[in-house]
């Protein structure tokens, strides 16, 4: 039996490995409800490489490719529905017995939503070079989450007045350590999107942006708290997003007066795993003033990042460019502020193959959170509801989000960092290229009514 369940396994991943479908971990659930009914494999809808069949055909940018084994990597901890088919498909005892194992291992419970396992980093010591990921074509979803925490302590080592500021490197090592395993704790399934590779992304885009005129928003320690807060601005986030908590009246949402319920929390937490871990209290030799200053700054920008405000940044932004004064410590706050948003929303201004694997994550996560809300009889927002495999959908919302909220942004960003002008423009090939998608999937529907008829 346990011979048959692993060419079982063997055979699936070979699928996965021939059609790269978008979703494998859905394919795979897919695959063994086929088989367990005597169907033959099931057809993987809009894969990775039909995709790129598509772009190859015209004049469009390429569409994403993740390898397979990218793919499986985000899904090694299997999720509770891929658990349930697995145990419903295996008959034998010791199957179950292993695969009940399995998930006492991955799925035990934490006993407060406040406390975070500590772990040591293990951060290696080679030396890193900068240049090769520090730039606005890196893959950082290629890379495992191990060389993304090198290259953060790297980047902090290169860009942070850790001496000046009397940081304990080793303490930041490990700190880092402890924020990357509580971007997925034990307890919980790793998220499609908002997780480290995230975080590692909005660090490196913030660094780009203080790069040039954004150097002269900062001094060392509000620098320092815009790296801090970038890649701790959604530790401990949960794959839902603040509306989620406050309409299932969630203890979170209580404690935080449903006022920017999980930057909030995302805020506290990065401070006390500073506080509680050992060995990890890096600013314990800081003076009380750079300490106070890096602690404000730190709330100030993971706060931002609450969309609530989005619409608010834009206007202060725009006034701010259009100013012919030099910038006063009021700009220079708002400007620190908006860094780390514009890092979180930096997925449309990427390369076009980049951006696409970042919105089908995003939109996943929305979906998983509709599919939740549904289950709990609460009110869902209808542009969550659909799969990203839903191509038109998926086109229509990157038309609109980078319409209405990251193009005004962007454009707005560019009066006070002109350097980022050459991302607005990349920002346009891109919302082009859903443009094109959208117009082709709206003619494939149409042609499909009309033969309805």
């Amino acid at each position: 039996n346990q011979q048959k369940i692993e060419d079982f396994v063997v055979e699936m991943l070979l699928h996965v490995a021939k059609h790269e479908p978008f979703d494998p971990e859905s394919y795979m659930i897919q695959y063994i409800q086929h088989r367990r009914a005597g169907k033959p494999p099931p057809s993987p809808g809009r894969s990775r490489k039909s995709s790129r069949k598509q772009a190859d055909s015209g004049n469009r940018v390429a569409a994403p490719r993740l390898t397979v084994l990218h793919g499986l990597c985000d899904t090694q901890e299997h999720t509770e529905a891929m658990r349930h088919f697995l145990t419903n498909w295996v008959d034998d005892t010791e199957g179950k017995a292993m695969l009940a194992q399995a998930k006492s291992r991955s799925a035990k419970p934490r006993k407060d939503a406040t406390i975070f396992e500590s772990c040591q980093s293990n951060v290696s010591n080679r030396s890193v070079s900068t240049a090769e990921f520090l730039n606005w074509d890196c893959d950082v979803l290629a890379q495992r989450e191990e060389t993304l925490l090198r290259w953060s302590v790297a980047v902090f080592e290169e860009q942070a007045a850790l001496e000046a500021l009397d940081i304990d490197q080793p303490a930041l090592e490990e700190w880092l350590g402890v924020i990357q395993d509580n971007y997925t704790p034990k307890s919980q399934v790793p998220n499609p999107y908002h997780n480290f590779k995230h975080a590692f992304n909005v660090l490196t885009v913030t660094v780009l942006l203080l790069e040039g005129q954004g150097a002269a928003y900062c001094t060392p320690a509000t620098k320092f708290a815009a790296l801090m807060g970038a890649i701790a601005h959604d530790v401990g986030h949960p794959g839902f997003n603040n509306d989620y908590f406050v309409k299932t009246r969630h203890p979170l949402a209580i404690r935080y007066n449903d006022n920017s319920v999980l930057e909030s929390m995302h805020a506290s937490v990065a401070f006390e795993l500073m506080l509680n871990t050992p060995n990890a209290n890096f600013l314990r030799k800081t003076e009380t003033s750079t300490y106070e200053v890096i602690r404000k700054n730190v709330i100030a920008v993971i706060l931002a990042t609450d969309m609530k405000i989005h619409f608010e940044l834009v206007q202060q932004v725009n006034a701010l460019g259009q100013s012919q004064e030099p910038p006063d410590d009021k700009a220079k706050d708002l400007v620190l502020r908006c860094l780390v948003h514009a890092g979180d929303l930096s997925n449309p201004v990427l390369p076009t193959e980049l951006y696409c694997q970042w919105a089908y994550r995003v939109v996943l996560e929305f979906h998983h959170q509709a599919e939740m809300e549904k289950k709990r009889g609460v009110p869902f927002q209808p542009f969550m509801e659909h799969h990203p495999d839903n191509t038109l959908e998926l086109a229509k919302l990157q038309c609109g989000f980078v319409s209405f909220v990251v193009q005004p942004f962007w454009n707005a960003m560019v009066g006070v960092l002109p350097h980022v002008q050459t991302r607005v423009d990349q920002l346009g090939v891109n919302l082009k290229y859903w443009q094109a998608i959208k117009a082709e999937e709206e003619e494939k529907a149409k042609k499909v009514a009309e033969a309805g008829q």
